[in-house]
């Protein structure tokens, strides 16, 4: 027997409930990113669209482990970048051996959300939750911890990798006292804190804002566990779509929105970027890594979706893909679509990041997410990098070259994970 599990939201408290038939909206008044290419979201699609990739081959150091494997590309923050990351939290009080490095990506990426949004500093009486996602946290931690060999397991070391851990350390430099909850739901993750953070929103009518964050390292012990699904490209490149896509390359970082509870706050420093429609979680529950090549469960998460939005298929301007350029997910995510938007998916524009970026395992969907939000901002839709003969068996509309220009207002994001987990997000344009 066939089974599809969906996540249903907590039960909002009476009074905080939109009148039926009005979906609840939240709204995105603040972003921040740590990519291998830039931690600038305003420039983000830009570097997507034209800038160089955001992978290449790892050599030297811990690297040369790699020698033998079938993939020995991916995509690492620069040195330098990690060092001025070291030094801003360093200022929020934290080393790199409390934070951790994955920590340091998502320190940095909630200190520039945060600021955006007009709240660091925290403005006194304002109440803010945190949702946290990742999918392998402080890895490197687990490395140490193993390198000891025999014996008692450092007791720091093991605090460092927990996944709360992260939570804790965000809250802890920003002064966050709202509730707090953690995500890990494997490359699902980062899209999973956005629906987690706009339940939360429901759920607490005391909350103000709350921050989504998502964050992952790429280190050899992660890179390893990774090679041996056999997803990874063998040519080091990552082809969204193409007719010769071979499989995707992972990278590393983090990202943060901010939602707040209404589209103008007393606290914000200028109009929101975009309002979150609507979300919708569910599970293949099919195999713990294999896909199910039905698209059931993904399509009925884009039907979730848009119901929870209020919105119809027609009235979507443009997906952002979740696209890992493996044969398979291209197949699936191209018969859901063709699915839920019938002769209209030939037309409707898509777009892939990973091409440019990477696959940014729990960061993939948050970073992507933020794409998306620039797009319904500035107009401007990056194009699906490397795709040089579109599968002819992949009949989307999928954008290439320099990109697409336009008035988008209603945008959708999808995120699936290992083990059959899946997020979408149903994304608008605030017009004022």
């Amino acid at each position: 027997m066939d089974y599809i599990i969906e996540s249903r939201a907590v039960k909002p408290r009476r009074e905080n409930r939109p009148e039926r038939g009005e979906p609840m909206r939240s709204w995105i008044i603040g972003t921040g990113i740590v990519t291998a290419l830039t931690r600038d979201p305003r420039d983000l699609n830009r570097v997507i669209a034209e800038g160089p990739l955001g992978y290449g081959p790892l050599a030297g150091g811990e690297w040369e482990a790699l020698k033998g494997f079938r993939t020995t590309a991916g995509g690492t923050v620069p040195e330098e970048e990690t060092e001025a990351l070291v030094r801003s939290a360093a200022e929020l009080g934290f080393g790199l051996d409390e934070a951790g490095r994955c920590g340091l990506f998502i320190l940095s990426a909630v200190r520039d959300a945060l600021e955006e949004a007009g709240l660091y500093p925290l403005p006194g009486g304002v109440r803010v939750g945190l949702a946290a996602g990742t999918n392998f946290g402080n890895a490197d931690a687990i490395r140490e911890t193993a390198a000891r060999g025999e014996g008692a397991p450092d007791p720091a070391a093991v605090e460092r990798y927990l996944f709360g851990t992260l939570a804790e350390t965000a809250a802890r430099a920003f002064g966050l006292k709202g509730p707090r909850a953690v995500v890990s739901l494997s490359c699902a993750s980062g899209a999973a804190v956005v629906a987690q953070a706009a339940r939360m929103l429901e759920v607490y009518p005391d909350l103000d804002a709350v921050v989504a964050c998502s964050g992952d390292v790429l280190d050899v012990y992660v890179f390893s566990g990774l090679h041996s699904l056999r997803a990874m490209s063998p040519e080091n490149i990552c082809r969204p779509w193409d007719a010769n896509r071979k499989g995707t390359i992972f990278s590393e970082g983090a990202a943060a929105v901010v939602l707040a509870r209404e589209p103008k706050p007393s606290f914000a420093v200028r109009p929101p970027l975009a309002a979150v429609a609507g979300t919708y979680q569910n599970n293949d529950a099919f195999h713990l890594s294999a896909p199910d090549t039905s698209a059931r469960g993904i399509t009925a998460l884009i039907r979730g979706a848009l119901e929870a939005a209020g919105k119809e298929p027609a009235e979507v301007d443009f997906v952002n893909l979740h696209g890992t350029g493996t044969v398979y997910n291209d197949r699936i995510e191209t018969k859901a679509i063709e699915a839920v938007f019938g002769e209209r998916a030939a037309s409707v524009p898509v777009t892939s990041n990973k091409g440019a970026l990477g696959h940014l395992m729990g960061a993939a969907g948050l970073v992507e997410t933020v794409s998306a939000v620039r797009t319904l901002a500035d107009g401007f839709l990056p194009p699906t990098r490397n795709l040089e003969e579109q599968d002819p068996e992949l009949g989307l509309s999928v954008v290439t070259g320099e990109g697409l220009r336009g008035e988008f207002r209603t945008a959708l994001k999808n995120s699936f994970g290992i083990g059959g987990a899946n997020c979408c997000l149903v994304l608008e344009r605030f017009d004022g």
